[in-house]
């Protein structure tokens, strides 16, 4: 697959995604659980106006949509990173004494035998 197609193929993708989140904003909106704070923030944005508060709080809420994304997976890559950092120092552990025991074997050998 060439660089271009794949890039082609994320686009996509997002573009997807973004409608999936649009749907689902415009669900919350028809089923009334709106997020005061965004409405708010729209209407202040819009200047009262409902029809656009509404539009811009569609937009204002997939933001959010994706912050939370990014946010919940950001920490299970946090967790995952973690999980994998005593088996790295571990690891690293175990090379230095492996590198510490035989040098301080060839001078004790030194001291008391030479």
């Amino acid at each position: 697959m060439s660089f271009f197609s794949s890039a082609k193929a994320k686009l996509a993708a997002s573009k997807l995604a973004e409608e999936q989140l649009y749907a689902l904003a415009a669900e919350e909106v028809a089923s009334g659980q709106i997020r005061q704070g965004l409405w708010a923030k729209a209407i202040a944005e819009t200047g009262g106006d409902d029809a656009a508060a509404k539009a811009r709080y569609l937009k204002l809420r997939v933001e959010i949509m994706r912050a939370e994304f990014d946010v919940t997976h950001a920490a299970s890559d946090d967790t995952e990173v973690a999980s994998e950092k005593p088996l790295a120092s571990g690891v690293g552990k175990v090379l230095i004494w492996a590198f510490i025991l035989p040098v301080m074997g060839l001078i004790y050998f030194m001291v008391f035998f030479l």
